[in-house]
């Protein structure tokens, strides 16, 4: 079973401070779900309600506990509490606890006192009785004195927070210490193992000198064994690397395990390994490179003077064809130009795109359409014609980023050659980024293609030239894309040729929806896009055209409801804020009269929307919180905590934004929950913060408020999705002061991705000597860690430092940074 040690806190206060006693159980236990596992320790809370019922007074037995403990954490209010049962000096159980943790640290003892002290409520200063008298003469006497450190809260929340820094703080410092003696060494041992002079066998004319030193010292350890299981761990997986690296054409493809391949990385300085034993462990490490869990750097490093450059070799040679497909995304990922010396770059592209195995040609594709150049042209032409399917598609992107790197527009005219159904991201990026190299012939040509996405942005580049005339104007409002539609109706607005709102909606909506099912987000085609387009042109209304449509609008016209709110808020903001307050109550029940009137189908269909009021009221809700978010007066805060508190409110992307500008310690919770409650279904907005973007954006609020926490705190109270993105923007400067202890802490987090955040970060940010020391106690002999660590750390040791900040650099910002709006 495994062994934790166990860090006792003993929790002492008078009866007065429930809330903050259960607030403090909960961030124990929070801190031994987060971190104890990967630390092996687990915070044990101690306190008077956990004393086990046994003979003695109670106090003794608190006592007893008390003298158990290594960290007294002390609290008080306006009760000082009562005398305990058996006479003594003390007036209350607190004070005896405290002034007994107090003699053991002046005795020598290794106990830590932190106490935290409550603001009294002004009212209860004005006529103080004695238990209040006594909490304040305590204040008094600990200012006085100066020998025990306090701090004061006012709120749960505070203590909250000031609870959950010292206990981080505290198991962080006890880290360090046991790291400390333990000792490390940072400097590079290397052994060369001799061959015994006197050996019986001779291996050399079969293996390199290494490998017959190795085993002939083999053979004479096991000959002066006595008993079995002589042989370590280390040999073993020597005797297998021995193996994998002498494997011949018609053998079965082999390489070590990531154990094994760990276990001889670890043992780099102390062994001799052969040429070919390297060229095993390189090949090992690019057979899961994907996977990262086994180092490949060092082993790279040290291949690279002697064998030309090693990845593009593999990439040509390797064996499994696993090694080859990492050998090809290993030079993607440095951005390395192909160099095989040994081969031509036209035979490295060829042995890729002809390769019988399509993970390999579908690498060689992602490498070409990042760094391919126009002399690669030639061979994906070539190559392309014996493609199918979704192998033609990578083919046709990667021309076309090619093309686009050095002539952008004749890119353009190879996308309207090719025509591509579903073109990436990338390559309407590079395509349209910068457009203005294309002429409007191009962009109209493009009306006629496939893909949605080419025929969107060729749309939007016209309109915003303003070179859309009525014709193309029409054509464009009768496209299969909604989105599409939109700009043509715009642009038909704008030339004055549609003005009228039923046929802006005629065009953009394909089937419109009746009744009462415009509240389902399935909606019809072209919905949601409607919605959006009517916004924007009811915000671009004269103020008193705007306000008298308001004014006549109907209840369930929640969108000229909240535009006229939001553009016209010193005039409907009041009104606003009691709507939300009464929870759009009263406009509900005003709007079931008026149905009510028109007859007995009126009151028929009112019977219908009475069910449906929940649901327009959380879409009121929402919408209105969002109006006030995105005003951001601090004073709307306890407001929109009480809608989020009371409903299942979607994630918000201003919601959340003003949380993270006006909240506290007891919003980190709301945000996480809204991250937990993905698309708030208010149109195209939604689309636009799926994933990482609400990772980022749920991030970014969340630093907002515990700007002052430390890193290890962040991730602590972050959902394992969130935390590299905490990690990545978290400030340089404090990042460089993160202590060993806790960044092995961090690398030791359980969700891979956080452990690369980690990783990459101290590449991009730390020296080599940082990197060295901590990768040394992270792998010291008997310590339990993630193999992807160490791959990063490798990484950012074993390279040049320029190349190696830039990669990590790069690769930081495209999968986390990019998603914070302040990084």
């Amino acid at each position: 079973m495994e062994q934790r040690q166990v860090i006792r806190v003993f929790l002492a206060s008078p009866s007065d401070l429930e809330d903050e006693r259960r607030s403090a159980k909960k961030i124990s236990e929070e801190v031994n779900s987060n971190l104890a596992n990967m630390l092996g320790l687990h915070i044990d809370l101690v306190g008077w309600e956990e004393t086990i019922t046994g003979f003695g007074r109670p106090q003794a037995l608190i006592n007893r506990d008390l003298d158990q403990c290594e960290l007294f954490f002390g609290m008080v209010w306006e009760r000082w509490g009562t005398p305990p049962a058996v006479e003594t000096e003390y007036q209350s159980g607190f004070e005896e606890e405290f002034h007994r943790a107090v003699n053991r640290r002046k005795s020598g003892e290794n106990v830590e006192i932190c106490l935290l002290l409550k603001d009294p409520r002004p009212e209860m200063l004005k006529d103080p009785g004695p238990q209040i008298q006594r909490v304040q003469r305590f204040r008094s006497e600990l200012i006085e004195k100066k020998e025990i450190y306090f701090e004061q809260f006012a709120e749960t929340s505070e203590f909250e927070e000031k609870f959950r820094r010292v206990i981080y703080k505290y198991v962080s410092q006890k880290i360090e210490a046991e790291q400390a003696v333990d000792g490390g060494n940072d400097e590079d041992a290397v052994v060369n193992s001799e061959a015994d002079s006197d050996a019986e066998m001779s291996l050399g004319y079969l293996l390199p000198q290494e490998v017959e030193t190795f085993f002939s010292s083999l053979i004479s350890d096991s000959r002066l064994a006595d008993g079995e299981d002589q042989i370590s761990a280390e040999q073993i997986a020597r005797i297998r690397l021995v193996a994998s690296s002498m494997s011949k054409v018609g053998n079965d493809d082999h390489v070590i395990g990531a154990h094994d391949a760990n276990l001889m990385f670890n043992q780099r300085f102390d062994v001799d390994l052969s040429r070919a034993e390297q060229r095993a462990l390189l090949r090992s490490g690019l057979s899961s490179f994907g996977s990262e869990n086994i180092p490949i750097w060092y082993w790279y490093e040290r291949l690279e003077d002697s064998d030309h450059e090693p990845l593009s070799v593999n990439s040509v040679v390797a064996t499994p064809e696993a090694a080859r497909v990492g050998a090809i995304h290993a030079l993607q990922v440095l951005g390395l130009n192909i160099d095989g010396g040994v081969f031509e770059r036209d035979q490295i592209v060829d042995s890729w795109l002809r390769s019988k195995h399509a993970d390999v040609v579908s690498a060689g594709l992602s490498y070409l359409s990042d760094f391919g150049g126009s002399d690669d042209v030639g061979l994906l032409v070539r190559h392309m014609a014996g493609s199918s399917g979704q192998q033609t598609a990578q083919y046709v992107d990667a021309k076309i980023r090619i093309l686009a790197r050095s002539n952008q527009s004749k890119a353009f005219d190879e996308l309207l050659r090719l025509d591509p159904v579903r073109p990436s991201s990338a390559v309407i990026a590079a395509l349209f980024d910068e457009s203005a190299s294309l002429s409007a012939k191009q962009l109209i040509d493009a009306f006629s293609l496939k893909a949605d996405s080419v025929r969107l942005h060729a749309a939007r580049e016209l309109h915003h030239r303003g070179a859309l005339n009525e014709e193309l104007a029409r054509r464009l409002a009768s496209d299969s894309s909604a989105d599409v539609r939109v700009i043509g109706v715009t642009s038909l607005e704008h030339q004055g040729v549609l003005a009228d709102e039923r046929e802006f909606r005629s065009l953009i909506v394909n089937k419109r929806k009746e009744g009462l099912l415009w509240l389902s987000s399935s909606g019809s085609d072209g919905e949601s896009q409607y919605v959006e387009f009517r916004k924007l042109r009811l915000g671009k209304l004269e103020k008193s055209e705007l306000l008298k449509l308001e004014g006549e609008a109907d209840f369930l016209d929640d969108d000229l409801r909240f535009v006229a709110a939001e553009r016209e808020f010193r005039v409907l903001g009041e009104q606003l804020r009691a709507d939300i307050d009464d929870r759009f109550n009263g406009a509900a029940e005003e709007h079931l009269a008026s149905i009510r009137k028109l007859g007995t189908e009126g009151q028929k269909l009112a019977e219908k929307w009475l069910g449906l009021i929940p649901d327009v009221v959380l879409k009121m809700l929402s919408r209105g919180c969002e109006v006030l978010a995105r005003k951001d007066d601090s004073l709307d805060l306890p407001r929109i905590r009480g809608v989020l508190d009371a409903y299942d409110i979607k994630f918000n992307p201003d919601i959340v934004a003003y949380l993270g500008h006006h909240g506290q310690d007891e919003d980190v919770e709301r945000i996480l929950k809204l991250v937990e409650n993905p698309g708030h279904g208010l149109g195209l907005l939604s689309r636009d913060f799926d994933g990482q973007a609400r990772f980022g954006a749920a991030t970014d609020a969340v630093i907002g408020i515990m700007s002052e926490a430390s890193l290890i705190e962040l991730v602590g109270r972050l959902p394992a999705k969130m935390t590299p993105f905490a990690i990545s923007v978290f400030p340089k400067s404090r990042f460089l002061k993160i202590s060993d202890a806790e960044l092995l802490i961090l690398l030791n987090l359980e969700f891979d991705e956080a452990r690369k955040a980690v990783g990459l970060r101290m590449v991009r940010d730390c020296s080599k000597r940082t990197l060295r020391r901590v990768l040394s106690q992270l792998t010291k002999v008997g310590s339990t860690y993630y193999y992807n660590a160490v791959h990063w750390l490798d990484f950012g040791i074993s390279l040049e430092q320029k190349m190696c900040r830039a990669t990590a650099r790069r690769l930081v910002k495209a999968k986390w940074t990019d998603f914070v709006s302040n990084p």
